[in-house]
């Protein structure tokens, strides 16, 4: 009965193992050096005409995307990136992340 007082709140820390992935970059690596690229596949609109998908885009590799970005903003951080730079795109749906891999530069 003396553990039912603990809570894990008081519990020493312990490093967790079960989050550690083999192609993991080290703590130490600032976000600021890192950037992902991305494949990705998505339909989209005309800006003219926003509601007719016209185009299937099978794959698209997008670059320079912060490492710090959490996983489940992703697809909508990429699908702001590619419609930032492409002005004639007007909506984005079906947006599928492939891959990702880190470039260092």
């Amino acid at each position: 009965m003396a553990n039912a007082a603990l809570s894990r709140a008081t519990l020493p820390a312990e490093p967790c193992t079960a989050l550690r992935t083999p192609n993991a970059l080290p703590a130490t690596t600032s976000p600021n050096e890192i950037n992902m690229e991305f494949r990705v596949s998505y339909e989209h609109s005309l800006a003219s005409a926003p509601d007719e998908f016209i185009a299937n885009v099978a794959s698209q590799v997008v670059t320079d995307i912060p490492a710090n970005v959490p996983r489940a903003l992703l697809p909508e951080f990429i699908a702001s990136l590619i419609v930032e730079r492409s002005p004639s795109i007007g909506k984005i749906r079906n947006l599928r992340i492939l891959s990702g891999v880190p470039s260092l530069q």
